[in-house]
């Protein structure tokens, strides 16, 4: 009997990498407080499609997890 096995190459991306775009993200949303709410919302919208879009890959389904992060980040503004 043949057993079919599939390897995976499972891609991580790094933890110091994730954090400088996190921090990035919430520098941008600091400093952009002030721009109209709809503006605001749609760059958000894009930024955050971007940051799924790059990451969500094979293997890095716990990173993409915490992509949320970001968006309690838009709440913590106090534009949410």
């Amino acid at each position: 009997m043949w057993v079919s096995v599939i390897y995976q190459i499972r891609i991580r991306t790094t933890s110091k990498k994730f954090r400088a775009s996190v921090l990035a993200m919430k520098e941008w949303l600091r400093s952009s407080r002030s721009q109209r709410l709809p503006d605001l919302i749609g760059t958000f919208r894009r930024k955050l499609q971007g940051y799924w879009n790059y990451y969500a890959i094979r293997g890095n389904s716990a990173l993409v997890g915490k992509l949320t992060y970001l968006r309690s980040c838009f709440v913590s503004v106090g534009r949410g």
